[in-house]
């Protein structure tokens, strides 16, 4: 996998940490990596070749890694839809267009969100 930016790096620690994702002590090329039993946990579709370095969880290029992140949007319940409606329209209509980009970005912005207004 190509070297990520720290821009890159901190979008997939958002993820990961939404996602229940705990890093582990272990470094790895100076990135955090995650316990792998909690990857399994999370639904996310870990297997141990590819590893759990930060830079090795593939949520902006593997659909399957994005559409565990949409279907734990989708099923929160401790949020008002009301008040993120764009956001949730946003990662709707860029699943609708089959864009991982857009769509990785729209969940992106609504992890943000999200951290900033869950009680």
């Amino acid at each position: 996998m190509k070297n990520m930016t720290k821009e890159q790096l901190a979008e997939v620690k958002l993820i990961a940490s939404f996602m229940g994702l705990e890093q582990s002590d272990r470094l790895y090329k100076d990135h955090f990596t995650y316990v792998g039993d909690d990857i399994v946990k999370s639904g996310l579709p870990f297997n141990s070749i590819m590893g759990n370095c930060m830079d090795h969880l593939p949520f902006s290029s593997d659909w399957n890694w994005l559409m565990a992140v949409v279907e734990k949007i989708f099923e929160l319940e401790d949020i008002n839809h009301d008040e993120c409606e764009n956001l949730i329209g946003e990662i709707t209509f860029s699943l609708v267009d089959v864009d991982i980009k857009d769509t990785y970005n729209a969940v992106v912005e609504f992890i943000n969100w999200y951290n900033e207004n869950k009680n």
